[in-house]
């Protein structure tokens, strides 16, 4: 008796843990609270209430989180190296304003208020990519506001697009968006996430080869996706990881790849930027230099408009590693 009851404390005390752990979560800058008390927010402040709480989110999480400033003034330290880094850590705070005010936005669509109003910035491109037959990916960053341009910018493809998105650092956040993107899914639009599933690539391939468009973020590596280190041309000495999957993938299905970015302009305005569209394609038996080919391509693309947009680049990670192979 007394063994069992030892093992029933132990049980008792391991489930306290984790719910005290899971309590504690809920409340992190991951958490789905603060996401539950803006979209509360969005539902009953009047509007002219929201500066403030704009200005308010942006300084409390500025200052109370260590952990998520310090790779945003690291990353602004690399793209602008001549600026002391008191200037860099400036521009992170408004990178922090940018991203609240973004995610503000983004709460309010959810909800089902149509206030955004777009302009698209390299239309010529969109139409010439548009007019051509086939799937493709649409290859993104974590800039402006990517939830709210997807849905919205859905229809214009012409056909459905796959949004890829990577898992939630929080469970409980992970099954509240998962339920407001389920709702969100239209014909033209549907969110996936990049979970712990084999079967994603395989069911992204095939929508590609039906003519489907998949939109992924190529900027960032979370988890344990596949990683590809492409050294910065523009900026020596330093080496960019970014997911390799959205290459493999081209690769694999012959898809162009169309860089498009979202561009916050102003309250409650953006802008479409759209580039030329480039593939991913072999020119010898070799797939892996293909493959590295692309996506040097990708970062030579990206590189500039996170530099003009710097204060828009919503990456709370170190985005930027020293290149040990390179002579700088």
């Amino acid at each position: 008796m007394s063994e069992l009851d030892e093992t029933a404390g132990e049980r008792v005390r391991e489930d306290s843990s984790q719910d005290s752990s899971s309590a504690v979560k809920k409340f992190s800058v991951y958490g789905d609270f603060w996401t539950q008390v803006q979209a509360a927010a969005v539902r009953q402040c009047p509007f002219f209430f929201e500066p403030i709480l704009l200005v308010y989110y942006t300084l409390f999480f500025f200052a109370l989180c260590p952990g998520t400033r310090k790779p945003v003034i690291d990353n602004l330290s690399v793209l602008f190296p001549e600026s002391p880094r008191w200037i860099n850590a400036f521009r992170a705070l408004r990178v922090f304003w940018s991203f609240s005010s973004s995610i503000t936005d983004a709460a309010y669509c959810r909800e089902g208020e149509n206030i955004i109003d777009w302009e698209v910035e390299g239309d010529e491109f969109f139409q010439q990519f548009t007019d051509q037959e086939g799937g493709a990916i649409v290859l993104t960053a974590h800039m402006g506001n990517y939830d709210v341009a997807a849905p919205m910018f859905a229809n214009k493809f012409g056909k459905k697009l796959h949004a890829v998105r990577a898992p939630e650092r929080d469970a409980q956040r992970q099954e509240y968006m998962q339920k407001k993107f389920s709702d969100e899914a239209t014909d033209d639009y549907e969110v996936r996430y990049n979970a712990d599933d084999k079967f994603l690539g395989i069911d992204l391939a095939r929508a590609l080869m039906q003519g489907e468009y998949v939109a992924i973020q190529g900027d960032r590596v979370l988890f344990d996706v596949s990683a590809l280190q492409v050294s910065l041309g523009q900026i020596p000495g330093w080496h960019m990881n970014i997911p390799k999957g959205p290459f493999v993938l081209a690769l694999t299905s012959k898809a162009q790849i169309l860089p498009l970015f979202a561009v916050r302009l102003g309250r409650r305005r953006y802008r479409i930027v759209v580039l030329p569209s480039f593939v991913c394609e072999r020119t010898s038996r070799d797939h892996e230099k293909a493959i590295n080919e692309a996506a040097t391509q990708w970062v030579g693309i990206l590189l500039p408009v996170i530099r003009k947009y710097w204060f828009q680049w919503y990456v709370f990670e170190n985005a930027f590693f020293v290149d040990e192979k390179s002579e700088g």
